[in-house]
């Protein structure tokens, strides 16, 4: 790996028995990656060599730049990621990857020409399914005041409590067990 990039050559992988393998600390302090943003990673990745390319199989932590959904606060999220994927050789059509199998490019990631592996979308893509989708600062996050926006978290609002609705006298009948 150099430097900071996310990005490691396979040539001598290649070059040993299929079951092969190579291990690499990954150590990246911030890099930007496509619709996230700015992400720190560290953790260890392990490649081996298969019958029709390398698997990728470490444990990652990553750190990424988030905005909180309840009091809109900048906080960074801590996420544990599993790298599970298997990279295939670029091809062109109808030439042959390794062992003289042809590998069509949409069954997994891509080792370029130059026989480098990049797990920069590999690690995007784990982001994208273990971020949640509101994202909180803090579990118990009060958010912002509906009435003068103030950040609950941060002072007490002086806005006074709505007015019970006629909606709200009817559903509070329903059930003494409901609260509203």
């Amino acid at each position: 790996m150099h430097g900071f990039s996310m990005r490691f050559n396979v040539a001598q992988l290649f070059q040993g028995s299929i079951g092969a393998t190579k291990r690499y600390k990954l150590a990246v302090e911030e890099t930007t990656l496509e619709d996230i943003g700015k992400v720190s990673i560290e953790g260890s990745i392990e490649l081996m060599r298969t019958d029709r390319g390398v698997w990728a199989h470490g444990l990652v932590e990553t750190s990424i730049r988030d905005v909180c959904s309840r009091c809109l606060d900048g906080f960074v999220l801590e996420l544990s990621l599993e790298l599970d994927d298997v990279f295939y050789p670029s091809n062109e059509p109808g030439t042959s990857g390794v062992n003289g199998s042809t590998v069509p490019e949409q069954d997994g990631f891509v080792i370029d020409s130059l026989q480098e592996l990049d797990l920069s979308e590999s690690v995007r893509q784990a982001v994208h399914s273990l971020r949640p989708l509101k994202p909180l600062c803090r579990i118990d996050c009060q958010g912002l005041c509906p009435q003068c926006g103030v950040n609950s978290n941060e002072s007490i609002c002086v806005c006074e409590l709505p007015v019970e609705t006629a909606l709200g006298r009817a559903l509070r009948g329903l059930s003494p067990t409901v609260k509203i």
